[in-house]
């Protein structure tokens, strides 16, 4: 199966669909490139103040001087220039890509070579989940293992202003939330030296809060039939044009995924190589 395809079941598209430009899985390395700024707070905004919290969700440190917490809603015709940047969460341990680890899980087994293993299985035994992790990295499947996840911008999930000046989050930025409190303390047990139970434990719920965050993100595109649309029209786009809503929010979602398409791949190594 190849990689495009691979993609493409993951994102639950029909494995038939034809793009000029195939997608790829994003490498540590891309995300790292197009977002620099690392997120280690999962609260967004100060009760008191209503100031964003620093390294958090909302803050302009990390997403950009363009970051506002009530960005209005993207019109999906109108042309759209993006206010705020990606930034990223850096994984306490890898994990395996979750959208190809729930909806095509033989493809994991089949490259790590691992045997009948169910990958079910690989969440409750944590040495079958390392080797599966070692064996995807040895034999050229590193792209399988996230190490670095993309935060969607602010922008793209802004809060709420209620009418008493309070503010309402969305789930999107709750999954986020929780994603990173789990992140934070699976970096601590990492530190610690914890037994390897502990460790299993911890990356375990990891994974388990990557899996809803994924679905949610592919919920906003409306979901694979969305996203189907979205990449046919993403196609038909030249290289730097300016997108409207819907494409920028499609194109965005997949990157928060891990997902890309290979000419932003390629254009993300040109800029690391300069």
């Amino acid at each position: 199966m190849s990689v495009h395809r691979l993609c493409l079941e993951a994102l639950g598209i029909a494995p038939d669909l034809e793009l000029a430009t195939p997608l790829t899985f994003a490498s540590a390395e891309l995300v790292r490139q197009r977002a620099p700024k690392v997120v280690t707070a999962a609260e967004t905004l100060d009760v008191a103040t209503q100031v964003p919290i620093p390294g958090g969700l909302f803050d302009t440190h990390v997403f950009g001087p363009g970051t506002v917490i009530d960005a209005p809603t993207l019109v999906d015709d109108d042309p759209v220039k993006p206010r705020s940047q990606f930034a990223r969460i850096a994984l306490g341990m890898p994990i395996v890509q979750p959208l190809v680890f729930e909806h095509v899980p033989h493809a994991i087994v089949e490259r790590a070579a691992s045997g009948p293993l169910e990958c079910a299985a690989l969440l409750d035994d944590a040495e079958a989940y390392w080797n599966v992790i070692g064996a995807l990295e040895l034999g050229g499947h590193g792209a399988l293992v996230m190490r670095e996840l993309a935060v969607l911008p602010p922008d793209l999930r802004p809060l709420r202003r209620l009418d008493d000046h309070r503010v309402a989050t969305s789930s999107l930025n709750e999954l986020y939330r929780r994603v990173v409190e789990l992140n934070v303390r699976l970096a601590r047990v990492v530190e610690s030296n914890a037994p390897s139970a502990i460790l299993a434990s911890q990356r375990r719920e990891l994974h388990e809060a990557l899996q809803p965050l994924f679905a949610e993100l592919r919920a906003a595109c409306g979901g694979a039939s969305g996203l189907a649309a979205a990449l046919h029209e993403l196609d038909r786009q030249p290289v730097g044009a300016e997108l409207t809503g819907k494409l920028y929010r499609a194109d965005s979602v997949l990157f928060a995924l891990g997902i890309t398409r290979e000419s932003d791949l390629n254009a993300g190594l040109r800029e690391a190589a300069a």
